[in-house]
């Protein structure tokens, strides 16, 4: 393996995996991409025990409970070596903002209200994937730390276990080097942007439930994936947004792939690419069984493994030549901004982040009530959606940053003419 392209590790720091390294160059002041795992439990949160799990999972997983540091060249994560209470915050707020710029201050944080534990964190740490085994474990210590056994199993670890070279590796450069690929085009159409306008509200959420097993019915009676149906019932919603605003842009979904199973890899940072479903705005009376088909064909032709592979040699390949690679870190923030604002957010109307069914065993599970996952703030779309399965109940959880809720209503709608049973919880939301 090429020098350049070794896992870079230093005591106590790693280098940013290449999933990761856009998110610090292209953030500001006030904005910075983050997303929530929450756990709602059958018992009050206890602050020492909380912090007890939280201090062992740390020990466990130290690049994952990390501050940034900033060098000449780079932007690196930081093993955080404060007491555990500096991780561990009281609030009932949604995925609040990090301040990056402040190297001294941790880019996760673990809350705790009445019965929910949440864990949020900066993207550049990991994706959903790694983010669910993170809060898993932390459930498990807490029930550990009151004493009760929870085996190791489903992405739980034993409690003596150490972490493991393969959980912290780079898993888009070992594709980069052992399969052959071109480059994919970067190139897209700007998409339908929702209500881009009224984005002055703080951040929302809209939580319907769903029972799993009706929605795998009904996916199937389509021959689809669960996500391919839901994509297509989500786009269908945006769609008619697109059509009240008189919008002549295609509704763009971003959907994130979870390339774990499909390359053997057991790391635990960032392994996830983005592909692109898109439908014209008037396919919102068009006929779901048509947009549906469409959807199908474009995951089969998104989620192709040599596509997959070409996608990850354009995301290495350009950062790592040595022009990249020895620019200045200031520098880097200029031609990253420029990227993303030329191939970014403005290239989609919003992402879709199905996390599949999440499992634990049953000495834990029988103390979860529910599972939620939810995307924070971004700084173009206005409007995303994200999906967790836990038990028979699909949890989908809208966050918006548009006070009213037209794209949810829709989306109910939608989700009522396909006659699928599900529960809209009351909304939730941050304050001023």
């Amino acid at each position: 393996m090429p020098r350049k392209m070794k896992l870079e590790r230093r005591a106590n720091s790693l280098s940013l995996d290449s999933g990761g390294v856009l998110y610090p160059y292209i953030a500001t002041r006030s904005w910075a991409q983050g997303f929530r795992m929450e756990a709602r439990l059958d018992e009050q949160v206890d602050y020492p025990t909380l912090l007890q799990a939280v201090d062992r999972v740390r020990q466990r997983l130290p690049y994952h409970f990390v501050t940034l540091a900033k060098s000449f060249l780079q932007y690196r994560l930081c093993a955080f070596e404060k007491p555990a209470d500096a991780l561990v915050q009281q609030t009932d707020q949604l995925c609040e903002m990090f301040s990056i710029k402040d190297t001294s201050q941790p880019v996760v944080r673990i809350t705790y209200w009445e019965d929910c534990i949440g864990f949020e964190l900066f993207h550049a740490v990991t994706d959903g994937y790694g983010a669910s085994v993170i809060l898993k474990n932390v459930l498990a210590e807490y029930y550990r730390v009151k004493g009760e056994s929870i085996p190791e199993g489903d992405g739980v670890f034993a409690p003596d276990s150490k972490l493991q070279v393969c959980e912290v590796r780079d898993s888009f450069v070992d594709v980069f080097l052992r399969h052959n690929g071109k480059s994919s085009s970067r190139k897209e159409d700007k998409a339908y942007q929702y209500n881009r306008g009224e984005a002055t509200s703080p951040l929302r959420l809209t939580t319907f439930e769903l029972p799993i097993d009706e929605v795998k019915k009904k996916a199937a009676e389509h021959h689809a994936s669960v996500t391919q149906y839901l994509t297509a019932i989500y786009t269908q919603a945006l769609c008619g947004c697109a059509e009240l605003e008189q919008s002549t842009k295609p509704v763009k979904v971003e959907i994130p792939l979870n390339m774990r199973s499909r390359f053997l890899s057991q790391t635990l940072r960032n392994f996830s690419l983005y592909f692109m479903t898109s439908a014209p705005p008037d396919s919102a009376h068009k006929g779901f069984a048509e947009l549906l088909q469409n959807m199908q064909c474009q995951f089969q032709g998104g989620t192709e493994l040599q596509k997959l592979v070409n996608d990850v040699k354009a995301n290495v390949g350009q950062a790592n030549t040595p022009v990249f690679r020895y620019l200045p870190r200031v520098a880097k923030h200029w031609v990253l901004k420029a990227g993303a604002a030329m191939y970014g957010e403005r290239l989609q109307t919003s992402p879709f982040s199905n996390l599949g069914v999440v499992r634990m065993p049953q000495a834990l599970q029988q103390h979860v009530l529910n599972f939620g996952f939810l995307i924070g703030q971004t700084r173009v779309n206005t409007v995303y959606a994200a999906a967790v399965t836990f038990k028979d109940t699909l949890y989908l959880d809208i966050t918006s940053v548009v006070a009213e809720d037209r794209a949810e209503t829709l989306l109910e709608k939608a989700m009522c003419e396909q006659k699928i049973a599900y529960v809209r919880l009351p909304e939730r939301r941050n304050k001023e």
